[in-house]
């Protein structure tokens, strides 16, 4: 009985597909998070800023995915899963594109508007992402995908 649990027989492929879209999805998303923390010399030099001020790039992210995550729930609930990932999506490869701009410009509080942006789209994707991935999974294996999911989170701290 536990061996049927642990497999995907009679999961849709489609649902498959859906989880390793989301779940790559979640794994650059969650990489942009930390990213900072790996190049703190060059940023503190490129802005100006020192090291302990350069690390609120991090924070702000987390922040604002945090302050946000109600209102985010909210808008899921409103316009549905798919309409807060795209939502998300876009707003992600806007702050992403903001976050270079801002770098080439050594512009710090133009990088922190960025990465909070980024925060507030990282929220859509990663909420709206884990419930896209156990709508599309029978119930036998909806825990499993799930967890396949959120692995993606330190999967992309790892990058």
């Amino acid at each position: 009985m536990v061996r049927d649990r642990l497999t995907f027989e009679n999961v849709p492929p489609g649902a498959i597909v859906l989880l390793a879209g989301a779940w790559l999805l979640s794994l650059v998303t969650q990489g942009f998070i930390i990213l900072p923390s790996t190049i703190v010399d060059p940023i503190t030099r490129s802005t100006g800023v020192d090291a302990s001020t350069a690390v609120w790039l991090v924070s702000v992210t987390l922040g604002a995915w945090a302050a946000t995550n109600f209102l985010i729930g909210t808008m899921i609930d409103r316009y549905g899963d798919v309409a807060v990932t795209t939502l998300g999506v876009v707003l992600f490869v806007g702050a992403s594109l903001w976050c270079w701009q801002a770098g080439l410009r050594g512009d710090f509080l133009s990088l922190l508007g960025a990465r909070a942006l980024g925060g507030v789209a990282i929220g859509s994707v990663w909420t709206a992402g884990a419930n896209l991935v156990g709508r599309a999974f029978p119930p036998t294996t909806s825990a499993t995908a799930i967890g396949i999911f959120t692995a993606s989170a330190p999967a992309g701290f790892a990058i």
